[in-house]
């Protein structure tokens, strides 16, 4: 992507974020105006002088920094994104939100079976996610009479997805976005032993059905990396499962970060499988590249297009390059809780 294209995004990212400032901080609006001239001068310096390269490189660090290092900034950011783009696109036949994973076989597939609604197989790969971190993991031998909870439940198609597979007594779909829980409460409905509630992952066990040891099993597929503060989302997790409780989770991090991002999983969990599965997320990302284009060019705002292009993996685009040069990796884990008994302790 070329520098006029970086910045194309960064004003994209800009004017989402002025979008709710002036619907929510009217006094946002004279710093905005104050600074629109800024902007403006830095766009035109990097679409038509030789000092682009220099701004790229700008843009990039801080752009990397906002969307995920900060802590504060970083769940703004976010929730920003989330809320505009629920509000924005109430169409019910898109579902899912994640890069997805395929086997490494010419269609990738693995759980056509299993595709019981047309939506699902039109969003197969990322389905194929969800099931591939429980059900090929053996996570879930059986949910009947359990409950299941997961955290980032984005538009609800993985949670409702492994709902009706796997048929646990009680689902629970939590996601920071009140637009997005209200499109699942409407778009997932049919679902009889499903429901979803506005929560924030650092502090979900305040949610009245979610209490200490009171969850037998809890999902959370590349969510985290949202996240302001990941020690605060792992307690709580550690918390709310039972003793015998499980944790399937999956996400990726720039390899330089993945070893610390192990070490936090196994500070706070019992690890009983630990996967790389860049290769197969970056498969099914190549695989199902043309649909993601034209989901994004029918649903998403003309001006957002590129950067939603980069956000969602298709080829070409930077996640996908360093997800397949192995710059970003992307790991699933199976986990218990730690620190039920004198020889298992987690940080506090």
């Amino acid at each position: 992507m070329d520098n006029r294209h970086y910045f194309v995004a960064f004003l994209a990212v800009l004017g989402m974020l002025a979008f709710f400032a002036l619907i929510t901080m009217p006094f946002w609006i004279p710093v905005l105006l104050f600074n629109s001239p800024f902007l403006l001068v830095v766009f035109l310096l990097a679409k038509y002088t030789r000092f682009g390269g220099i701004l790229e490189k700008w843009y990039l660090t801080v752009y990397d920094w906002l969307v995920y290092q900060s802590e504060t900034p970083r769940r703004l950011l976010w929730q920003g994104f989330y809320e505009f783009m629920s509000w924005y696109n109430q169409d019910t036949d898109w579902v899912t939100m994640n890069y997805g994973y395929a086997l490494l076989t010419d269609d990738g597939h693995m759980i056509d079976k299993l595709l019981t609604e047309e939506q699902d197989k039109h969003e197969c790969f990322s389905l194929q996610l969800y099931y591939f971190i429980t059900g090929t993991n053996k996570a879930f031998k059986s949910l009947e009479g359990k409950t299941l909870v997961e955290i980032g439940s984005g538009r609800g198609g993985g949670i409702s997805f492994l709902t009706r597979v796997f048929k646990p007594e009680k689902a629970i779909g939590i996601d920071f976005s009140m637009n997005q829980v209200e499109f699942c409460k409407a778009r997932h409905s049919s679902v009889n032993q499903l429901e979803f509630h506005q929560g924030d992952a650092e502090s979900f066990t305040t949610i009245e059905s979610i209490g200490e040891n009171s969850v037998d099993a809890i999902i959370n597929v590349e969510s985290s990396h949202c996240y302001g503060n990941i020690d605060n989302f792992f307690k709580q997790v550690n918390n709310a499962l039972k003793k015998d409780g499980v944790f399937c989770y999956t996400d990726f991090r720039g390899a330089e970060d993945m070893d610390e991002l192990k070490a936090k999983v196994e500070e706070y969990f019992v690890v009983e499988k630990s996967i790389d599965i860049t290769r197969n997320v970056c498969y099914a990302l190549k695989l199902d590249t043309q649909r993601r284009l034209a989901v994004i060019e029918e649903k998403c705002p003309k001006i957002f297009v590129p950067l939603i292009n980069k956000f969602s993996g298709v080829t070409g685009s930077r996640v996908y390059e360093e997800l397949n040069e192995g710059q970003t990796l992307y790991h699933a884990w199976l986990l218990k809780p730690k620190g039920r008994n004198a020889n298992e302790e987690v940080k506090e």
